[in-house]
């Protein structure tokens, strides 16, 4: 067998022990044409399941899809490849254009393997036996059905996620659609089709009421994809940061990197918006704006997506100084 490894330096240093091995995209040679002219005569390419290497990937899907693609861990000098981590991600990701097509989801292909991958890496970890998730914002279910089979994926089937959504839009979006369409049913068809309704609880209200009935310290992982006006963001981080347990994974969407990256007249002209354009690219400034206000610089992005995320230290529960 003929293969190609793409992954860190270390992953593929290890692999190349192997027979078979042919080229490989690292941190350290990263010559894409170099590595397309052996393309041809591979039979399988590896990736290291990590973010960085998934938005590789991901921007080069295109030429490479054509090759069965495996992923694998890397930990401590040693490759996994049929662990339970890797089976879970390769059968959740793989149904990802059917259900982006069903639901018309705003979710990427990227941003779908993030929240999947950063899902089950934290509960690998934390070894949890009963998972508690939230989803500010579900709409029609797309990042609804990632979530909800992460949390069920490594042998705990009792994960539970609330879905927290009025499913009627609001004043800049989806409004006149939610008027005569009943987006709720749509969302619970399409979830129980995906046979995931099942670990699922809808909290049909805004986020600002639902927070207020809901216990302190008591969910796992929190995904923020409501509202993208500053005002709505900043609340929504907020009332997160105090129902997310110590070490938990507060995640969201819509984030295309940092605030202080575009100029500051653009981000504060456009914070009570969903969006605005700069340079030709989409931005939801209340959304950057408010991770700044609470987190600085301090939180993680993958380049080319659209999905942040944090885990909340306990330092962070008992020292993060809250905005006014």
């Amino acid at each position: 067998m003929k293969f190609a490894v793409v992954g860190s330096s270390s992953s593929v240093q290890l692999l190349k022990q192997c027979e078979g091995y042919t080229v490989s995209i690292d941190s350290e040679n990263n010559d894409f044409n170099l590595f397309m002219e052996s393309f041809p005569e591979l039979q399988v390419i590896f990736v290291e399941l990590s973010p960085a290497w998934l938005s590789y990937i991901q921007a080069h899907l295109q030429y490479l899809q054509s090759k069965p693609i495996v992923y694998f861990e890397y930990t401590e000098s040693n490759i996994r490849i049929n662990s339970p981590l890797t089976v879970a991600f390769e059968n959740i990701v793989s149904n990802y254009y059917k259900v982006q097509t069903q639901t018309q989801g705003q979710i990427g292909y990227l941003d779908a393997t993030t929240i999947t991958l950063t899902c089950l890496n934290h509960l690998n970890k934390s070894n949890l036996d009963q998972v508690r998730a939230l989803e500010v914002g579900s709409w029609t279910g797309c990042s609804s059905y990632f979530l909800a089979k992460a949390i069920n994926s490594l042998g705990s089937q009792t994960g539970t996620l609330y879905c927290m959504d009025t499913w009627r839009g609001s004043e800049y979006w989806n409004y006149d659609i939610a008027a005569y369409i009943d987006i709720f049913a749509n969302f619970r068809g399409y979830m129980t089709s995906y046979d995931v309704y099942r670990y699922i609880t809808p909290v049909i209200t805004d986020s600002l009421v639902g927070f207020s009935m809901m216990r302190d310290d008591f969910f796992d992982i929190i995904f923020i994809d409501g509202d993208h006006r500053y005002t709505k963001v900043y609340s929504d981080i907020k009332n997160a940061l105090q129902k997310i347990k110590p070490g938990g994974l507060l995640m969201g969407h819509d984030c295309r990197g940092y605030a202080d990256a575009l100029p500051s007249e653009f981000l504060q002209s456009n914070l009570e918006k969903d969006c605005a354009f700069y340079q030709g690219k989409q931005y939801s400034c209340g959304v950057l704006k408010a991770l700044q206000d609470f987190f600085g610089c301090n939180y993680h992005t993958v380049d080319g997506g659209s999905v942040w995320y944090k885990f909340i230290s306990p330092e962070d529960k008992s020292a993060l100084l809250l905005p006014n």
